[in-house]
C-alpha cells in the first residue's frame, strides 16, 4: 500500500513488528531518495551467452576440475521423466564444490541452469560477480535481511524456465557438517510450484587444493568426491514453509 499510494519502495524484511509509527516514516523518508534496482540481471539468461557458457564448461572448466576431482554420480534415475523448471537444493561443504555439482547436473538441465549466489560474497565484488555471472548464470540472493530483492530475479528465472541451484544453508562450511537450512527454500518451493530434488555432495577423499580440509596424512593432488541425487520433492500450496524446508533439510542429510 505504501508502494501504492507514496511511490516509496520498503523491503518488508526492513520492518519489524514492534515498529512504530515514527520509525516506519523514517523508513519512508530515508528511501524516498532512494534508487531501486530494477531490472533481473537479463543478460547471463541470454542463449548466446548460454551457448558461450556450454562451450567454456565442457572444454576448460569440467576438465580442470577432472584434474583435481574424481568424480562419481548416483540417483540421476530421479530426474528421468522430470520436467523443469526445478529447485536443485545442495549443501554446501567444499569451496569447489560448485563447479563439482554443476559437473554432475546432466547437460540437458545445465542448458537451462541458474545458481543462487551469495550477494554480499560473490557479487560483493563486481569482478567475481561478473565472473559468476558469465560461467555459472549466477544472480545475488541475500542470506539474511532484504531478500525481496532476491526473491524476484529468482522468481523471474522461473517463469522463463531456468531450474535453480541453490545452497540452503546460506553458507560453507568446510567439510561439514551440515547447518540448519534457511526457511526461504521452503518459501521457493511452494510458491514457486516447484519440483525440489534434494542433492548431497559427499567428500570420500578432499584433494591437495582443499588445504582448509581437516584431514589425517598427506593428500593426494586428486580427491575423490561424489554427488547424489534424491526423489524429487513436491510440496502444496497451503504446505507451511517451515516444515517444507525441514523436510527438504532431512531429504539431503539422508542421502
Amino acid at each position: 500500500l505504501i508502494e501504492e499510494e507514496l511511490g516509496v519502495y520498503l523491503d518488508e524484511d526492513a520492518l519489524d513488528p514492534d515498529a512504530t509509527l515514527g520509525e516506519l516514516q523514517a523508513m519512508i523518508d530515508a528511501a524516498a531518495g532512494e534508487r531501486r534496482e530494477q531490472g533481473i540481471l537479463a543478460w547471463p539468461l541470454n542463449p548466446a551467452v548460454g551457448a558461450l557458457r556450454i562451450a567454456a564448461w565442457q572444454a576448460v572448466v569440467r576438465p580442470v576440475a577432472g584434474v583435481f576431482y574424481r568424480l562419481r554420480v548416483s540417483g540421476l534415475e530421479h530426474l528421468r521423466g522430470l520436467d523443469g523448471p526445478v529447485l536443485f537444493a545442495a549443501n554446501h561443504h567444499l569451496h569447489n564444490d560448485n563447479v563439482l555439482i554443476l559437473s554432475a547436473i546432466p547437460l540437458r538441465w545445465r542448458r537451462k541452469l541458474t545458481v543462487a549466489a551469495a550477494a554480499d560474497d560473490i557479487f560483493g565484488s563486481r569482478w567475481r560477480g561478473f565472473v559468476a555471472a558469465l560461467l555459472g548464470n549466477a544472480f545475488p540472493m541475500a542470506r539474511e535481511g532484504a531478500v525481496r530483492r532476491s526473491f524476484e530475479l529468482l522468481g523471474a528465472r522461473l517463469d522463463r524456465g531456468f531450474s535453480v541451484l541453490i545452497y540452503p544453508e546460506g553458507k560453507l562450511t568446510v567439510g561439514g557438517p551440515l547447518q540448519p537450512f534457511k526457511s526461504g527454500t521452503g518459501l521457493v518451493a511452494i510458491h514457486g510450484a516447484t519440483p525440489v530434488v534434494p542433492i548431497r555432495l559427499k567428500v570420500h577423499r578432499p584433494s591437495r587444493i582443499d588445504a582448509d580440509v581437516q584431514a589425517p596424512g598427506r593428500r593426494p593432488w586428486r580427491g575423490e568426491v561424489e554427488v547424489v541425487f534424491g526423489r524429487p520433492m513436491r510440496f502444496g500450496i497451503d504446505t507451511d514453509p517451515n516444515a517444507a524446508t525441514a523436510e527438504i533439510e532431512r531429504a539431503v542429510a539422508a542421502l
